[in-house]
């Protein structure tokens, strides 16, 4: 597979960089340790760093010719709260958190772009090397961007990737919509409880929760056109302790995932007509929480013409997919990318050992993409930055590894 000639060198040290941070995954807002390891990393690349967003860092490589452009790259440091299966020998050090996304291969592949591109600072402008906490919960994009984000380190592009399932080496971009909005639904019902056997005392809210339930399953095709998708799900009721006991509350938890924003906007006014009205048919109380959590993710076209024009340029024309279908996963990259032109793009690694989805208990990121993604950041660094005296902006000047 094609490389930068500044990434060959560094392909074991960035995988071993990779393993290190898969022992240590850390839960959303607590990626303290992650956060040192990456920090000291990059100090050590002589990197300034800036501490924004509680366990967030940014990293910033200051080229030497004066003002230019302003560039970000993300990557994220969080875990999931999985236990994770496989007896792996860098397998997680944490109990109940594990690296089943792929972040600490996101975190590695940047790594080893911001060490190879400090080799050289004959650039204007800054490349900010953006590590953010709590991608996985929390809304840690957002809270970056409160604590002063773009202020501190102001960004004129931005750019982020992620692994996917399609085949090792095969590069995925979108010039418009990448993935969906996530809503969170929160639904507390309040009815009057009783004795089993006398349920024309009470007033069950667990019938409440099975009607909405049911109604929240119909509903898309009310509110969209079938051909824009809209995804809404419950994933839990509780409520109750035993057969003969009708209770006082339920509680629901649901999300809501769509790939148009007037669309979001118009299933979130349904659904609070449609917990109104069974309210008002089944005489309880209904508290809805409707978080709006994740915005659409949505590239800027010019911007991720640069990224095709990068993977081109390292992979061939024949391993890059342009606009492929959105997905129906979130990510909160939504949040800068709806701030700052920006390109969240997709990496497979799917090869024959490597076949385990995200979020899963045996996942493993494919430690072959690594040199990849590296390779790809080193690239599109170089042509957005202007690199002057660089022999390595040279397209010839790719090997085979």
């Amino acid at each position: 597979m094609p490389t930068h000639p500044l990434i060959d060198p560094l392909s074991h040290e960035i995988a071993a960089w990779r393993r290190k941070l898969h022992s240590i995954p850390e839960l959303s807002l607590r990626e303290h340790q992650t956060s040192a390891f990456v920090a000291d990393l990059c100090q050590g690349f002589g990197l300034e760093i800036t501490r924004i967003g509680s366990t967030g860092i940014v990293a910033t490589l200051a080229g030497n010719l004066g003002p230019g452009r302003n560039i970000g790259i993300r990557a994220e440091l969080d875990a999931l709260p999985m236990t994770e299966r496989r007896r792996l020998p860098y397998m997680s050090l944490h109990d109940g958190a594990m690296h089943a996304c792929g972040h600490d291969g996101h975190m590695a592949m940047v790594l080893g772009a911001a060490k190879a591109l400090s080799s050289s600072r004959d650039f204007a402008g800054n490349i900010h090397f953006i590590f953010q906490p709590a991608e996985e919960a929390e809304n840690g994009a957002a809270k970056m961007i409160a604590d002063g984000l773009f202020d501190q380190c102001p960004c004129d592009e931005i750019y982020a990737l992620h692994n996917s399932t399609h085949p090792l080496g095969t590069v995925l971009v979108h010039r418009g919509v990448v993935a969906a909005s996530s809503d969170v639904l929160r639904i507390r019902i309040t009815g009057k409880g009783g004795h089993g056997a006398s349920p024309h005392e009470c007033r069950n809210p667990l019938s409440a929760a099975a009607q909405i339930h049911l109604a929240l399953e119909r509903l898309p095709m009310r509110v969209s056109d079938c051909r824009v998708p809209v995804v809404v799900s419950v994933g839990a009721i509780n409520g109750g302790t035993a057969g003969n006991i009708i209770p006082e509350t339920a509680t629901m938890l649901g999300t809501v995932r769509t790939l148009d924003r007037d669309v979001r906007v118009a299933v979130e006014t349904e659904i609070r007509k449609l917990v109104q009205a069974i309210a008002l048919a089944e005489s309880v109380d209904i508290d809805l929480d409707y978080e709006n959590s994740y915005p659409v993710t949505q590239n800027s076209p010019e911007i991720a013409d640069h990224v095709i024009a990068a993977a081109v340029s390292i992979f061939g024309k024949d391993t890059v997919i342009v606009d492929p279908e959105p997905e129906l996963w979130s990510d909160d990259f939504g949040i800068m990318s709806n701030l700052r032109p920006g390109c969240y793009f997709q990496l497979g690694q799917l090869d024959e050992n490597h076949g385990a989805y995200c979020h899963h208990p045996d996942y493993d990121f494919n430690d072959r993409l690594l040199a990849q993604g590296a390779s790809l950041w080193v690239r599109l660094a170089e042509q957005r930055m202007q690199w002057s005296c660089r022999e390595n902006l040279e397209l010839g000047g790719m090997r085979a590894g």
